[in-house]
Formats: structure tokens, C-alpha cells, sequence
């Protein structure tokens, strides 16, 4: 199912944005409610867990023995797929986009989340530059000093280690792997 739809909008605080309901959660990094500390699980969260992977993974520029260039397509339970790459020897850019039949989201590093629809207005929503990073270790260390729960649950971070193991076995066989 298509989460980029009318039938599917939810609020985001001051704006309408195409996220299924169940992204909506109480884990906010600035203002946006579908944004983790773990950025990869945002995509879980709108379009349910990954299924199966194919991953093609290859040393084109290191010479360390590393691949620096890994590409992936992702199956999801719920139908919708995703693609994955990541070049380790280019300058580092970060962006992820979700495409739709009635919109298109696209967040440019940490910092801008830029909304197309196919029909009325577009916006581009600017957030403070942030250091995910010691913003993932202070949410884990506040978790085991007493404070709030980490706000990855500990079955979904179960599932993120199975799509890595089975990415890594995709790439090594040249295959596709369903996620344990």
C-alpha cells in the first residue's frame, strides 16, 4: 500500500504531511514525529518491516580490501520497496526520500525536509543542525542511568540486526535474502 496518499495523511505540528498513522509516536527529534535517533528505523515505521534484500557490494576505489560502494533493494512486508547506497570514499552526503503516487518527502542531511505534492503547495521545513550521534549516546546512556526508555524498541532493533545479517549474506552469495 502506498503510504504517500490522501487516505494516509497525519499531522505533523503546523503542517499536513503524507505519514502513515503509524509513524506517529512519542520519540520526536525537533518537532517532526517521524523522525528516531535512528534514522534508518523512520522507514520501518511508515512502511512496516523489510522482508527480504538484495545487495550488491564492491571495492571500486579503497584499496584496503573494503567495499566502498554498496547498493541495496529492499522488499517490505507491506509491498512497498526501498533502495539503499552508500559510496564510502565520496564526500558525505546524506539524504532520504520517500516517493509516492500523491507526494514526494526528501530530507538533505538532518537539517531540511523539503515536501512535494502532486497537487497544491510545496514546503521545505529548515531543523537545527543536530549531532546525532551524542544525541543517540545521551538517549542510551539517560536509558540505563533510569532515565526514559531508548526510543528504538527492542524488537524492532532485533529485526535491524537480522536486515545487516542478511544484507551481508545477500551481497556475499550475489543473491536475495528474506530477513530472518
Amino acid at each position: 500500500k502506498d503510504f504517500l496518499t490522501k487516505e494516509f495523511i497525519c499531522e505533523l505540528p503546523g503542517v499536513e504531511t503524507p505519514i502513515h498513522a503509524s509513524a506517529q509516536n512519542e520519540f520526536l527529534i525537533a518537532d517532526a514525529k517521524w523522525f528516531t535517533p535512528d534514522y534508518g528505523y523512520a522507514g520501518k515505521m511508515m512502511v512496516g518491516p523489510i522482508a527480504e534484500v538484495t545487495v550488491r557490494s564492491l571495492a571500486r576505489a579503497l584499496t584496503n580490501g573494503l567495499d566502498d560502494t554498496t547498493a541495496g533493494l529492499f522488499s517490505f512486508d507491506s509491498g512497498a520497496t526501498g533502495g539503499f547506497a552508500t559510496l564510502a570514499y565520496a564526500p558525505r552526503v546524506w539524504r532520504v526520500a520517500l516517493y509516492g503516487t500523491d507526494a514526494a518527502l526528501e530530507l538533505n542531511g538532518h537539517e531540511k525536509l523539503s515536501f512535494t505534492p502532486r497537487e497544491g503547495e510545496a514546503w521545505v521545513k529548515e531543523f537545527p543542525k543536530t549531532d546525532i550521534e551524542h544525541a543517540e549516546l545521551a538517549a542510551f546512556a539517560a536509558a540505563i542511568t533510569g532515565g526514559p526508555a531508548y526510543p528504538l524498541p527492542v524488537e524492532e532493533a532485533i529485526h535491524g540486526v537480522a536486515v545487516f545479517e542478511a544484507m551481508i549474506g545477500a551481497a556475499a552469495s550475489g543473491s536475495t535474502y528474506r530477513v530472518a
